[in-house]
């Protein structure tokens, strides 16, 4: 269990660094004094783990110092000026709404202020709406904006504004983007930019959902469209809310829940095919997600989950199955390093969570309900199997929601209470949803009439699904709301849970403690003189220097300190630039030293600017 606990070492200190925003000279230094104490630990036969996790949380809050924070504001400047034009490429594939299309535009440069003004070299992404009503759609066939276009803009640039409760500027920040555009007028000045391969990818996911469309009746073909391809733009408002009350909103999303529940199901679809022998049952699952992500179009939330499918299946691979979850450490590790800010991410959590419960309970949960139905390995028959593959399912679905149920409720403030059955009912139809529609969708992009037998088995797939959640949906106090659930409440949650998985470990790491604070406290008593302690403490106490100095530099804001210096108050005045002005220090010079030591920092020994007010008494 190193992995895991080095790798919960390296997230906290990207926690602890995104919240802190100290020098990364000072995470350096504390860094490297945290490095010391590894031979420390080793020359005293300390336990060698705990010490082990301290260089690795500093190396967290290392690399959360050094994260790019300023990326989403790099358009800030160019904020509520009118008749701007902006030009740059779409990066991503634009998705449809109503009549207007939603895209991410990479913007290279700007300009304002007519024809002759000069261009102005820009770097950030923009959030665009634009309508599907320009002349751009009256000479393109749909999609009428696509990846690869470069587009001259003119309109206004704007900050996100705030909906509701939600904090939309918040979620676009994690995505690197803090300014939005919304119905300029557009101009098509190239095409085919971009990368090769997500063009072409993008194309045959529009091809797909074109021959989608013709194969497989309404709603059901929008419903195929959504979970196969991730298209959602003709999705009914009505079956959007029947998932949402049912609590099969999973179902409608490219998302790690979605990913690891699909790959349990085929996991467990492929042991039962091929047997578990020689590892070949695993090659089917792999080409599943492998094939799954790249369908949908490729997005963060299906790369991430298949970067953890992945993990999961080579834990597997190598015939150890405990090594499960430290994969799983490892990957989220290695994504969180490219990307700090993705641990707010809520597609990132639901991954990590759904994933996790996956590895820690699925397998437990299918042994006892096979145990308890007399259901072992060595009965044969098609009816066992079928019996044993659809408990396999069940624990995996089971195992899935349980473990990310309070982040559902946590982020979207509300829980259906049918959620589980729903879920047990849809999911084993949604492989065969997924299949016939896949094959339906390709078929007919060649002979129509050929793709039809498969479209109606989608049809059935999906009409199934779609009329569970519609039966389900309707129940009368089906979903409730949670309101903003206290974040203790999740942690609480999770603690239950993994007091319940890792009981065992728990007695007997609680039996070893004693044991393990004597072992600390002979350590100490024969601690080696040749550990070089002053150049650790040096470190430290440098590191420590470096933060708090850090700490105390002006914010770039102006700052007001009004301190009582018994005869009226002290103004201390702290500008942008660090300049510092005290107005009024009163008749006591001591009591003005003082109240300005208080507010200043240790190293600030000098006054820029003194006013003396003078009042009639």
């Amino acid at each position: 269990m190193r992995l895991p606990v080095l790798s919960a070492a390296f997230v906290i200190g990207v926690l602890i660094g995104l919240g802190s925003g100290v020098d990364p000279w000072a995470v350096a230094l504390f860094l490297l004094a945290g490095a010391f104490l590894v031979p420390l630990a080793v020359s005293l036969r300390w336990r060698i783990l705990p010490v082990l996790a301290v260089p690795f949380l500093f190396a967290g809050m290392l690399r959360a110092s050094i994260d790019d924070a300023d990326a989403a504001r790099s358009l800030d400047q160019f904020h509520g000026r009118r008749d701007l034009v902006v030009e740059g490429v779409v990066t991503g594939d634009p998705s449809s709404a109503g009549r207007a299309t939603s895209l991410r535009l990479a913007a290279e440069r700007v300009r304002a202020g007519g024809e002759g003004a000069d261009w102005v070299e820009a770097n950030g992404d923009v959030l665009v709406l634009v309508s599907e009503t320009t002349d751009i759609a009256r000479t393109r066939e749909k999609p009428f904006f696509r990846y690869g276009d470069r587009l001259a803009l003119t309109g206004t640039l704007t900050p996100p504004q705030q909906f509701d409760e939600s904090d939309y500027p918040a979620f676009l920040e994690r995505q690197r983007i803090g300014t939005v555009m919304t119905f300029p007028h557009p101009a098509l000045l190239d095409e085919g930019e971009g990368a090769a391969f997500y063009r072409g990818l993008y194309s045959i996911r529009h091809r797909l959902s074109a021959s989608l469309g013709r194969a497989v009746p309404e709603p059901q073909a929008s419903f195929t469209q959504a979970v196969l391809l991730g298209i959602r733009d003709n999705l009914p408002d009505e079956l959007v809310v029947d998932f949402r009350r049912s609590g099969t909103s999973h179902l409608l999303a490219i998302s790690g829940l979605h990913v690891g529940v699909l790959l349990g199901i085929s996991l467990s679809i492929s042991a039962a095919a091929v047997g578990r022998r020689r590892q070949l049952y695993l090659i089917g699952p792999l080409i599943v997600i492998a094939g799954y992500t790249l369908i949908a179009g490729a997005p963060p939330s299906a790369i991430r989950a298949a970067i953890m499918g992945v993990a999961y299946l080579g834990a597997l691979a190598v015939g150890r199955p405990r090594s499960v979850l430290p994969s799983l450490a490892l990957a989220a590790s290695v994504m969180v390093a490219a990307e700090p800010r993705l641990l707010s991410d809520v597609s990132f959590q639901l991954s990590f969570a759904a994933m996790t419960g996956i590895a820690l309970l699925s397998t437990s949960l299918a042994e006892r309900a096979t145990a308890i139905l007399s259901l072992t390995p060595d009965r044969e028959g098609v009816g066992p199997a079928l019996s044993r593959l659809l408990i396999e399912a069940m624990a995996v679905t089971i195992s899935a929601t349980a473990a990310t149920l309070p982040l559902v409720a946590f982020h979207f403030q509300q829980v259906s209470l049918v959620g589980l059955p729903s879920t047990l009912l849809t999911m084993p139809a949604l492989p065969f949803a997924l299949v016939t529609g896949a094959v339906a969708g390709t078929i007919g992009l060649a002979a129509g009439w050929a793709a039809a037998p498969f479209g109606w088995l989608a049809w059935a797939a999906s009409a199934y699904i779609t009329g569970v959640a519609s039966a389900v949906g309707s129940i009368p106090g089906a979903l409730v709301e949670t309101g903003r659930l206290a974040p203790f409440l999740v942690w609480a949650y999770y603690a239950v849970l993994a007091s319940v998985v890792f009981r065992r470990q728990i007695r007997r790491q609680a039996i070893k403690s004693w044991s393990l604070i004597r072992a600390w406290e002979q350590a100490w008593a024969d601690r080696s003189r040749s550990v070089p302690w002053p150049l650790v403490a040096l470190t430290f106490a440098t590191a420590w220097l470096l933060w708090t100095f850090e700490a105390t530099l002006p914010a770039g804001e102006l700052r007001v300190v009004f301190a009582d210096v018994g005869q009226g108050d002290m103004t201390i005045i702290t500008t942008p630039r660090g300049h510092r002005i005290v107005v009024d220090g009163g008749p006591s010079p001591a009591k003005a030293a003082q109240a300005a030591s208080s507010v200043l920092p240790f190293w600030a020994r000098s006054i820029d600017l003194e006013q003396l007010i003078f009042r009639n008494l």
